[in-house]
């Protein structure tokens, strides 16, 4: 598919934003780092040692891709929108001839620099770990067709946790909070020991299931790389509901900023909502500051199993000296049973009892 004439032969240089507030605001993160991008009239995206051939893909695939067997983007049929950002969009794919199915991001990156820098952000993230863990959402590969960078990443067809807390609030029972957590451990641990990466943006809907009981992370465009285990980072990126109170406070943080924003998701699990929702609503930025800087975070309910409760505190503590690391908390007295079982089946069960559920209820509507 040629591209669009106006497009051709641009070379695209991004000066750094000074907006107060604005997410490219104070130091410049690894995110914000590439300053120019090349676009050729071969439909060619190229961004320092990145480059997308069009609808041939990347020019530099993982190995685990090139063990696999091709797909381009004209194998591939849209299905449906899978949700919406501010700088694109995901669609679910599915292939002419064998019926796989496949999550396709959109980026337009030639209107929006900051999409042009989260693409380039994850497809060297998603690289660089390809199949090492199976905790992360792999990348498949990446076109740049009409001025967009189409990212192709596996399906995960058990939905988001976020959707697993929209159906255990249903009522449907027995989420196994302890294998999920543990298997988000497993994915952070590998970003921060095995990549020196800070997700940044950890919540309920960047944590994909699959229907085999898989947890796997999603979206590292803002993350952030450390150069070794005790360094530090500015810059606010991400969703404030789930933000550390360092990173709310514009200070610099590292790995355990990671660690509060898992406290914050097992906490919204146990309570059944946010923990700093406000009258139902979530809270504004001013009210969510001086709650979490104030360290008045809400208890776990009555009965909370007492190491449950003790990962929370810890997870939650307000100084991020005192924040375990992850390693830490895999191995304490509330994940550290978990690890020893097999943590997919349990949620397996729960995505085919939540599917149970949700067949009876299309049948009773009938």
């Amino acid at each position: 598919m040629p591209l669009n004439r106006p497009f051709a032969n641009l070379s695209l240089e991004t000066p750094p934003s000074s907006r107060p507030g604005s997410a490219r605001s104070g130091p410049p993160s690894a995110l914000y780092k590439q300053e120019s991008f090349d676009i050729s009239g071969t439909n060619t995206f190229s961004a320092d040692d990145l480059r997308i051939h069009g609808v041939k893909g990347m020019a530099d695939k993982p190995s685990s891709i090139d063990e696999g067997p091709s797909v381009v983007l004209s194998d591939l049929a849209r299905e449906k929108p899978l949700g919406r950002g501010a700088s694109g969009r995901v669609v679910l794919m599915k292939h002419k001839q064998t019926g796989d199915l496949y999550a396709l991001k959109e980026l337009d990156v030639v209107a929006d620099p900051d999409a042009r820098h989260q693409a380039s952000n994850e497809l060297r993230i998603a690289h660089s770990h390809a199949c090492a863990t199976d905790h992360l959402v792999n990348l498949m590969d990446a076109f740049f067709v009409d001025g967009k960078i189409c990212i192709l990443m596996e399906f995960c067809d058990g939905g988001s946790l976020e959707d697993a807390f929209d159906t255990a609030r249903t009522g449907v029972k027995g989420l196994p909070l302890g294998p999920i957590a543990m298997q988000i451990g497993y994915g952070l641990r590998h970003m921060h020991v095995e990549m020196k990466q800070v997700h940044r943006d950890l919540k309920p809907a960047n944590v994909l299931l699959t229907a085999s009981g898989v947890v796997k992370l999603s979206d590292f465009g803002i993350s952030k790389q450390l150069d070794f285990t005790g360094a530090l980072a500015m810059t606010q990126v991400g969703s404030t509901a789930y933000m550390s109170p360092e990173r709310l406070n514009g200070d610099e943080y590292g790995f355990t900023s990671d660690v509060w924003s898992l406290g914050v998701i097992v906490l919204e699990a146990l309570l059944g909502s946010h923990p700093f929702e406000h009258e139902g609503k979530a809270a504004n930025f001013m009210t969510l500051y001086s709650l979490i800087s104030s360290g008045t975070t809400p208890p776990p309910p009555e009965g909370t199993p007492p190491e449950l409760a003790d990962f929370v505190e810890q997870a939650l503590h307000v100084d991020p000296a005192e924040r375990p690391n992850v390693d830490e908390l895999l191995h304490g007295a509330w994940l550290g049973p978990v690890g020893k079982s097999d943590t997919r089946q349990p949620v397996l069960a729960y995505l085919m009892k939540a599917a149970a559920k949700r067949l009876a209820g299309r049948i009773a509507a009938a």
